[in-house]
This record gives structure tokens, sequence and C-alpha cells, in this order.
């Protein structure tokens, strides 16, 4: 089950408790973008206005035998927390004159991250590796959409 508008913890809970209600299997619940900060996708970080214990919640689903997901892309929005990190490390793909590739596809400024780059999948795989530590069990990734509209 997942939700592509605007939620929060109190959505997702009532979700579920309705779906158990009425006996209705789910064994994957995914959040779907809005579990990020308007404007920073991807920061890899929940929305603490929408989910200010993130950790406590999904560890309340898993207990219960959910299974989690999250939506995210190898994509950073400027306005996230890690863009700098990433630009000043040299992470995200760049023009023939050195400076970053960014497109407004479906947030301003947003830069992919550069996977020909070690440091680069090093740094992508750590913000995966602190997303399982959270609780989440699997990703769904959709940058393909912004990668071939751009660069194909």
């Amino acid at each position: 089950m997942s939700f592509t508008t605007d939620y929060n913890k109190t959505t997702v809970n009532l979700f579920l408790e309705g779906m158990d209600k009425w006996d209705i299997s789910v064994d994957v619940f995914h959040y779907d973008c809005f579990w990020q900060k308007a404007s920073h996708w991807c920061d890899y970080i929940f929305d603490e206005v929408y989910f200010p214990d993130p950790g406590e919640q999904l560890a309340r689903l898993k207990a219960q035998g959910y299974h989690i997901s999250v939506w995210l892309n190898p994509y950073i929005a400027q306005e996230s927390e890690i863009f700098t990190e990433g630009m000043t490390n040299g992470y995200f793909i760049q023009k023939s004159d050195s400076s970053i590739w960014q497109t407004d596809f479906w947030q301003a400024g947003m830069a992919i991250i550069d996977f020909t780059n070690p440091a680069a999948c090093e740094w992508y795989q750590a913000k995966l590796e602190a997303l399982i530590d959270l609780g989440i069990d699997c990703f769904k990734e959709a940058a393909k959409i912004i990668i071939e509209d751009q660069f194909c």
C-alpha cells in the first residue's frame, strides 16, 4: 500500500488500521515521495514535521509484520540538506565546463549523483545504509525518467 499525495504519521497509521479492520492483507507499506521534506528530494531524511519520530513508527510497523519501502532517487535538489556536501565533494554529474549539471524536472536545481565516481557511490550507499538501519526494507527508485528525458 502507498500514498502519492501529502500524508503524515497519523494518515499512515489510520490507513493500516483500516486495512486490518477490513481484514485486507498488507505485507509492504510504501512511503512515496512525500516522506521527505518539500524541495528536499532526495536527501533521504524523513520530514520531521509529518514524521517526527520515524524510527519509532517504523519499529512499530515492523513489529506488526509490515515490510517498509521508501521512494528515492539518485538526485539531490539544491535546497536539500546534503546538496552542498555532494557539490563540495564532486559527487554530482558535471558539464564539460566542470559546473554541476542540474535540472528542474521535479524540484529546483536537482543534481544527479555521478556513479562513475567511486567516492560518490560510497556516499550514496551510506545514505541507503542509514535508511536500512532506521528500518527500511527496500527502495523504489524512479531516476530513469529524468535520465532518459535529459540524456538519451
